[in-house]
Formats: structure tokens, C-alpha cells, sequence
């Protein structure tokens, strides 16, 4: 920074020596993403001199193992990243701040500050990135067999019959997110429609409510895709998401993919020799249902030695400026605009956002850890499993979450 040292001397460059060094842990580790992150650090850091800040990223699942273990041992970060079910464990076990005090939430869109607000009404993670799922649909081979995108549930089985007819597998789908999404989405929306989402998850959360008898619809439609071989299950359920299943679908044999948005580029970048759109799903028989998921959620420690300059490194993070900008490094919306024009392959994507908004994956009403639940309700599908097998074994999932928060309750009771 530049300081005029005596008055009338041109000002010269003065080193201001940071006295506060902030840790960030997170799982973006993308070559965009991290560039993007850095440059957001690096200008905080230009408007804060006396604080340094210092950037620490795992990919995949060991992030969350990582984030795990660093809880446990008492050494969480000053701001790091959660997902829906880390979340819930880290507040429960009152690990996580208060965030309701930060200035730059106020531009979050409404319907997106009611998926963040936990069931006891505070406000414990905030994301800067709302993510998309899609259905990728190879449009040359649609129009080769005369068929366009599909809109419908009905019109998109009507399609998959038809390939299954001719030797071909319709969909190809990863062992994680492409079952469980769809199966949510097609379960949930309903009760988001007619705005009673709130209503059925705090059920489920009392347990009055089974999460497999509220999930049995979708349980139900993705046990279809694998008896009508719809999807080739035993390669589905070893296929890695946004990697294997990209390469997979790039060799142009099945008309359609199911997995996240955001790897658009990714897909462009194995150049596959057709044209593609990324398409909400067809879950719905009055319109397509876009899923999709608050993402890059970050938290602060609770009762941290540097809450308070951590807080103000988050507030930071969430300025219109930088959240575009990291939204777009990752090809998603921003939770505080709903106009970024992603390309052309997402334009029905945008198009449904800004008409109708989406499905929450995970909606943090719900208590339980959702996501891991329903990841693990996918491979046993893929594994031969039945929609019913898989209703019971969730159902015993809700009793069991149920008996932790009631333990959780008493034993916070009992240490007042």
C-alpha cells in the first residue's frame, strides 16, 4: 500500500506486516475455481492488509473426511466448506456460528434465504454458487431417430423404450448423483409446488413422517430405469460422476446423461462429435422439474479465536462482484442474481430457473443427512435392490436420526 510517510513527500510503497493469518479449508480445487478464489483472496487481502488469508483444498470425498476428522480433534478451520449433511452433524454438535449477522445476505434471493434457514430458524452456512442438475441430451442422435427433447415423463420413457427396442442404452448415469436427484426431484416437487415442502419435511424431522414412504415415487421410477435397462446398471454403478460418466456418454452411443450441470466444460473438453444441451429434467407431466443444490456452502467456527475477521472475509466472498465471478468459474447461478447467461448448451436450464425455480437436493428444513442416504439408496438400486427394500431401509435411517437429535436435545438440556 502507498502511505505518505511526511506531509509533502510523495508516498512510497510501505510493507504493512499482517498480524492476523486466516485458514480457509474447502474441496474447489479446479483450475478455475481455485484461480477464481485466489484472486478473491488476494484483493481482501489488498483492502485488509493486516490479515493474511491462506487457501487449503482436497478433492472428493476425503475433503469431508478431512473436515470430519479436523472437527473431532477440535481444529476446524476459520472458514471452511460443508455440504447438507456435514452441516447438520457440525451444528448439532454446536460447531458451527451464527452467520445471521452478515451484511451481504441481504441480497440473497428470497426462496433461496428460506433452503439456507436451518429448522430452528438460524442461519448457519451460506452459499455462493446454486448448482444445477441436468439431463444431457446428445441432440444428433435424437434427430437422426426424429425425436427432440424431451419435456415430459411420458415422452421421455416413450424415448427410452425405443432405444431400449433397438440395442441401445438410453441413459448413462454415475453410481451417485444421477439416480439420487432424479428420484428427489420427482418425489418432492409436488409438495414444493403447492408450497407444503416446509410442512412435509418438518413431518419427517418429528418422525411422524418415514423418508422412505416420502421418497417411495422416486424409489419407485428409478427402479424402472434398471429393469427396463433404461440405464446399464452394472457399469452405473461403478461409473464415477462428472468424469467416467462424461467419457461415457462423449463416445456418442446413448442419447441422454444424467449428472451435474457444471461439467459442461468438461464435457467440451473430451470433444465429443455431436451436439448437446443440458435439459431440466422430464420428471413432470406439465412441465420439465429443474434439481438443483445451494452449493459451495461456507461456515465459520463457532467461539473461533478469529470468528469475527472470518465473518468479514465471508462477507466479503459474498459481494454481488465476486459471487459472479466464482459462479461462473464453476458454471453456476449466483444466489444473488438469476441473469448469467452460461452458454448456449444450459440456455433450458437458465430458462427454467428464471421461470420456475428448482428443487432443492437438500433442503436444510430436513434433518436428515439426505444427501449420503440417498447416494446409498442409488448403488443398492443399481445393485438389484427393490424400490420397497430400499423404502424399509430408509425408514429405519429416520427412526435412528430421530433417536440421535432426542439424545442430542437431552444431553444439551442437561449441560445447562
Amino acid at each position: 500500500m502507498l502511505f505518505p510517510l511526511f506531509k509533502g513527500e510523495e508516498p512510497r510503497e510501505v510493507r504493512v506486516r499482517p498480524d492476523t493469518f486466516l485458514t480457509i479449508f474447502g474441496n474447489k480445487w479446479d483450475a478455475d475455481n481455485l484461480g477464481a478464489i485466489e484472486r478473491i483472496i488476494d484483493s481482501f487481502m489488498h483492502d485488509n492488509p493486516r490479515i493474511a488469508v491462506t487457501y487449503e483444498a482436497i478433492k472428493g470425498t476425503a475433503y469431508f473426511e478431512a473436515l470430519n476428522a479436523r472437527s473431532s480433534s477440535g481444529k476446524l478451520d476459520d472458514l471452511f466448506m460443508v455440504n447438507h449433511d456435514t452441516a447438520i452433524s457440525l451444528h448439532r454438535s454446536g460447531r458451527l456460528a451464527d452467520l445471521s449477522d452478515l451484511k451481504n445476505t441481504a441480497g440473497f434471493d428470497a426462496a433461496v434465504m428460506r433452503y439456507m434457514r436451518e429448522s430452528d430458524g438460524s442461519l448457519r452456512w451460506v452459499p455462493t454458487t446454486i448448482s444445477a442438475f441436468g439431463l444431457y441430451v446428445n441432440l444428433d442422435m435424437l434427430a437422426a431417430h426424429g425425436f427432440t427433447v424431451p419435456e415430459t415423463l411420458e415422452g421421455w420413457e416413450t424415448l427410452c423404450r425405443y432405444f431400449v427396442s433397438r440395442g441401445i442404452t438410453p441413459v448413462v448415469a454415475n453410481n451417485d448423483i444421477s439416480l439420487k436427484t432424479l428420484m428427489i426431484g420427482y418425489s418432492l416437487h409436488p409438495y414444493y409446488e403447492k408450497n407444503r415442502d416446509r410442512e412435509v419435511l418438518m413431518s419427517v424431522n418429528r418422525g411422524e413422517t418415514k423418508l422412505g414412504d416420502l421418497l417411495l415415487p422416486g424409489l419407485r421410477l428409478g427402479e424402472r430405469f434398471v429393469r427396463e435397462r433404461w440405464v446399464d446398471a452394472a457399469v452405473a454403478v461403478k461409473t464415477k460422476k462428472t468424469s467416467q460418466d462424461l467419457e461415457i456418454f462423449a463416445q456418442g452411443k446413448s442419447p441422454f446423461l444424467l449428472t451435474g450441470a457444471w461439467a459442461v466444460q468438461r464435457l467440451k473438453n473430451l470433444k465429443p462429435d455431436f451436439a448437446f444441451e443440458v435439459a431440466p429434467y422430464p420428471i413432470s407431466e406439465e412441465a420439465p422439474v429443474l434439481v438443483g443444490n445451494l452449493d459451495t456452502r461456507f461456515a465459520v467456527a463457532e467461539n473461533g479465536e478469529r470468528s469475527a475477521e472470518a465473518k468479514k472475509l465471508l462477507d466479503y466472498l459474498l459481494r454481488a462482484d465476486n459471487m459472479k465471478n466464482f459462479a461462473l468459474s464453476t458454471f453456476s447461478f449466483s444466489p444473488l442474481s438469476i441473469d448469467l447467461t452460461l452458454g448456449t448448451e444450459l440456455r433450458r436450464i437458465e430458462k427454467a430457473f428464471e421461470s420456475r425455480g428448482m428443487i432443492p437436493g437438500s433442503d436444510d428444513v430436513l434433518d436428515l443427512p439426505i444427501w449420503k442416504l440417498m447416494e446409498k439408496a442409488s448403488v443398492m438400486l443399481l445393485s438389484g435392490k427393490s424400490a420397497e427394500e430400499v423404502r424399509v431401509w430408509l425408514n429405519r435411517q429416520t427412526a435412528a436420526n430421530t433417536h440421535v437429535k432426542q439424545t442430542a436435545v437431552s444431553d444439551k438440556q442437561k449441560s445447562i
